[in-house]
């Protein structure tokens, strides 16, 4: 059966649980984090794969690295669909 805390340690505990939510957990890796180390990958003739971009940054799990190059895919298709409107337009 659980005790009950005394009112100084209620409170001792409530500031520790506090401060642990604000706390939060590691920052992670960044989707400018993935897009640098998909470059230097790229210039220095290396695939860009999630585990070439894992093996550069040093950290980072998969299933992040994965969203944020899909991000990037996704990006780098709207601006090259945006270049091939632009240029079918001015051929017109």
């Amino acid at each position: 059966m659980p005790t009950r805390l005394e009112p100084d340690l209620r409170q001792a505990f409530k500031a520790i649980m506090s401060n642990r939510k604000k706390a939060g957990g590691r920052p992670g890796v960044t989707l400018q984090q993935v897009r640098e180390a998909s470059e230097r990958l790229a210039r220095s003739g290396y695939r860009v794969s999630i585990v070439n971009i894992r093996y550069e940054l040093g950290t980072g799990s998969y299933s992040t690295l994965q969203r944020h190059l899909r991000t990037l895919e996704l990006e780098d298709a709207e601006t090259l669909q945006k270049v091939l409107s632009r240029t079918g337009k001015e051929r017109s």
